[in-house]
């Protein structure tokens, strides 16, 4: 077999894309140390920086791309990381923007907001406000607690969303602790008055795969 040097001259000269290579690579049996180096080699010799007025982005055959590293960094202060034009990072989260005391947190898979292991969306304002949402492949949604959680000094306020919708079998759907009658019941996304939810007949909850 060829080492990947070889293999990296050979398709440089042969003008095909690197997303066609990635995809390529992934089914054939050569070492991972290997595909690695074969990618970064080809990746470095396609990465295109520019430089404009508000940031600074990486692309690769006009897309937002770069690995390893943000493909758009934000002269006030944050970042993106993208991969084949999508907003994208596998180990931790995809953007971190901070502005104005404000600091923004947020976690992407293949262009869609995504976080299997927690909330997929942070934000602080002023130390003071946090904001936490959890979603998966776009949709908010968490089966394990709330799904949004917004907390201002010792105020919070919690929603349970799944699948999208406002959703909640075992209490209200909306909580806020300062006020424990403004405490709202929804299931599937429809509005139920608290005597209509006690006599909600009991089902069992879809859940995104």
């Amino acid at each position: 077999m060829l080492p990947a040097d070889i293999i990296y001259i050979i398709i440089q000269y042969s003008g095909i894309s690197f997303y066609t290579l990635a995809k390529w690579l992934e089914p054939l049996s050569l070492p991972f140390s290997e595909v690695q180096h074969l990618l970064k080699l080809y990746h470095d010799y396609k990465l295109k920086r520019t430089v404009l007025k508000y940031c600074v982005q990486y692309s690769i055959e006009n897309k937002l791309c770069r690995i390893g590293g943000p493909a758009k960094i934000w002269n006030i202060g944050g970042s993106e990381y993208w991969y084949n034009g999508n907003k994208h990072r596998s180990d931790g989260p995809a953007c971190q923007y901070k502005c104005n005391n404000i600091s923004t947190t947020e976690w992407y898979m293949n262009g869609v907001m995504h976080n299997p292991t927690g909330p997929a969306k942070v934000v602080l304002k002023n130390n003071k406000e946090e904001i936490h949402e959890w979603y998966i492949n776009g949709v908010m949604h968490n089966t394990t607690g709330p799904a949004r959680v917004c907390k201002i000094g010792n105020k919070e306020v919690r929603e349970y969303w799944q699948n999208g919708m406002k959703h909640r079998l075992d209490g209200p759907a909306i909580e806020r602790s300062d006020n424990t009658t403004s405490r709202e019941y929804w299931i599937n996304g429809r509005y139920l008055s608290k005597d209509e939810f006690m006599r909600y007949p009991p089902i069992k909850c879809c859940v995104i795969v």
